[in-house]
């Protein structure tokens, strides 16, 4: 553990109504390493990925107590643009929605709402966002076809490219391969290990075998409990909590 941490949560609570979904959350996030986030369903992880780039302000009754902090400063300061956090902090979520577009629209939309660009330096930033989601070599002759067209697999990380070209310090992920076969989870966890060179990445995982996979770090948690946090081999090899390991030898969840 190196360095700064990206992102700080202090004492993170999130309240639906008078639910609590997550109860006084300390965690640290750092660049270069992903951290996978895991426990049965309920336990706040979506939530948690939520609050980190502010969709969580637009959930109806819902209400944070605590401090985030990325590079040092509040996510909610007043000064804080959330439309520049969310380009700072991408998600992708667990069903790929692509736009009604080609694959080449698809990547260019979010940088073509921003300051000008040409159209070589948008050819350059597609073709480097592709290869970067792993799927440049399968879309590269079809860049002007429409983006429904491809597979799910396809599609998943296609809706990563798209992230990716926004050029974010933070990558978030909610299930990003729940519905894909293990050929498509492949590409996308490889694609992930390649891109935590260059980003903080954040994954809720479909399952506990992909969380012990590719997470250099993970979080546990339970009925909106962080239960344990470390390095990712030490969790799943000798949990410290006999919860985290009753929940990875599937005596529940």
């Amino acid at each position: 553990m190196s360095g700064e941490a990206k992102l700080v949560l202090n004492d993170v609570s999130f309240y639906y109504g008078d639910q609590p979904a997550l109860k006084r959350i300390n965690l640290r996030i750092y660049a270069n390493e992903i951290l996978a986030i895991f426990g049965p369903a309920m336990s706040g992880k979506s939530t948690l990925l939520r609050i980190l780039n502010r969709l969580s302000d637009l959930a109806t009754e819902g209400r944070l107590e605590g401090e985030v902090l990325l590079d040092g400063k509040s996510i909610h300061d007043p000064d804080v643009s959330v439309t520049q956090l969310r380009t700072r902090v991408g998600i992708v979520f667990a069903v790929p929605v692509p736009l009604p577009l080609s694959i080449w629209e698809n990547v260019t939309y979010g940088p073509l709402l921003g300051a000008g660009r040409n159209r070589s330096d948008l050819d350059e930033l597609v073709e480097a966002s592709l290869k970067a989601a792993a799927l440049w070599e399968e879309v590269k002759d079809r860049l002007n076809e429409p983006a429904t067209a491809l597979s799910g697999g396809q599609q998943q990380r296609l809706c990563l490219a798209r992230v990716l070209a926004l050029e974010p310090e933070v990558i978030l992920l909610d299930e990003p391969c729940s519905g894909l076969d293990p050929i498509s989870t492949m590409k996308v966890e490889e694609a992930l290990v390649a891109l935590k060179e260059k980003h903080c990445i954040v994954i809720v995982p479909h399952n506990v075998q992909q969380a012990s996979r590719i997470g250099d770090k993970a979080a546990f948690l339970l009925m909106g409990e962080l239960v344990e946090y470390g390095a990712g081999e030490q969790i799943f090899t000798r949990p410290q909590d006999p919860r985290t390991d009753d929940y990875i030898t599937g005596r529940f969840g």
